[in-house]
């Protein structure tokens, strides 16, 4: 004679609600590398992701997305198509990189007290003008800095920053006080407070 087992229906119930779950997480990657596979529900999930990462990609400003192009040669609508979205971890250092560039292209440039020099300033700017040219030595003798300055540049306008930090092996960012300059591949890239 048979007797009833009420939990042997739910473990089996739930024992195949497990192995379809696992066979269609299965074909999800499949279809992030481009295979058209896995059936109505794979490609509806597939529909939906590249739906939500376009629109992830869209909410991020058309000049960061300019400079993630131009700076590091990362097109936004080619990562779109790839499903990487802006916050995934392969370019997010980069996505804040150039969020900082751009806030800090639309203001002025930083001024600081010139750094400190015991020499005579007629001579300095000799210097300065014979190393860097006459508009630069400008800013420079004025304590200003702007993008594209080198760090000897930097230097000469304020001097040794309070630390350095290298973020990646093309970037490096000083600190003065509250101020900070990022550098990259060697030029001044970012000013900020």
């Amino acid at each position: 004679m048979r007797t009833h087992h009420p939990g042997r229906w739910r473990r089996t119930a739930c024992s195949a609600t497990l192995c379809c779950a696992l066979l269609f997480a299965g074909s999800v990657p499949a279809l992030a590398d481009g295979d058209n596979g896995g059936g109505f529900f794979g490609q509806l999930l597939n529909t939906l992701q590249n739906v939500a990462v376009a629109a992830a990609w869209r909410s991020v400003d058309p000049a960061v997305q300019n400079c993630l192009a131009s700076e590091y040669n990362l097109n936004p609508a080619d990562l779109a198509a790839q499903g990487i979205l802006p916050t995934d971890p392969r370019v997010s250092q980069q996505l804040g990189d150039c969020q900082m560039m751009v806030s800090q292209q639309a203001s002025a440039p930083v001024q600081r007290e010139p750094a400190q020099q015991e020499e005579d300033p007629a001579q300095r700017m000799q210097e300065l003008t014979t190393r860097y040219g006459a508009a630069a030595a400008q800013k420079i003798a004025a304590g200003n800095i702007d993008i594209g300055f080198t760090r000897d540049e930097v230097a000469d306008a304020w001097g040794n920053p309070d630390s350095r930090t290298q973020s990646t092996k093309s970037r490096e960012i000083w600190v003065y006080g509250n101020d900070k300059v990022m550098f990259t591949r060697g030029k001044v890239s970012a000013v900020g407070h």
